[in-house]
């Protein structure tokens, strides 16, 4: 998260290594062990996670078998059955036949509204461009899916942002630090 005001939390960014590895052979469990283990090494036995697509659906899984970790999470554009997902096998073939950048501009009317800045749209094509195949495929999340979430999740909160595509956190990245912030401020005691 990216912010002028003072952030009264210890940021950590957890990237796997491995992170578009060909072949390698990734599973919730190891993410998940990688997810515990920056944890452990900076000291932070329970912790508040923020996850965007894969990454939130990673911190369903961490609140479903690592409760005890997790003081509050966050999910931005996250699926719960991954067998909604569409299309996954029609990429692939698309991107065997076409390569990564075909397929990144294809997709990025899916991802963000037109009225996105361009410098931005352009952005996240090269970067979404450059991977060399999809290791995990990028879900666009329909609005029954996390009002289904919402609804499962006790004591949950739902912002929906309207006219906002996959890559909300990456459009309206202000409208996401924001809301984190106030919901953080709603359920996290403040430090006398």
């Amino acid at each position: 998260m990216m912010t002028r005001e003072p952030v009264h939390f210890a940021v950590t960014d957890v990237t796997p290594p491995w992170n578009g590895a060909p072949g390698f052979a990734w599973s919730m469990a190891l993410l998940a062990d990688d997810v515990l283990a920056v944890a452990r090494a900076v000291g932070v036995p329970r912790f508040h996670y923020v996850g965007e697509s894969l990454g939130g659906t990673l911190g369903l899984h961490l609140a479903v078998h690592h409760p005890e970790a997790i003081a509050s999470l966050t999910t931005c554009s996250t699926a719960h059955r991954g067998g909604s997902i569409q299309r996954v096998h029609e990429w692939r073939a698309f991107i065997e036949r076409r390569g990564m950048a075909a397929w990144s501009r294809m997709m990025m009317e899916l991802r963000m509204t037109p009225d996105v800045p361009a410098r931005l749209r352009d952005w996240f094509d090269g970067e979404q461009a450059a991977c060399s195949a999809i290791r995990t495929p990028s879900p666009f999340i329909p609005l029954d899916m996390a009002l289904d979430l919402h609804a499962r999740v006790p004591r949950s909160e739902l912002r929906i942002f309207p006219g906002a595509r996959h890559a909300l956190a990456c459009t309206h990245a202000k409208e996401c630090a924001t809301a984190l912030r106030e919901f953080l401020a709603r359920r996290v005691p403040a430090r006398v």
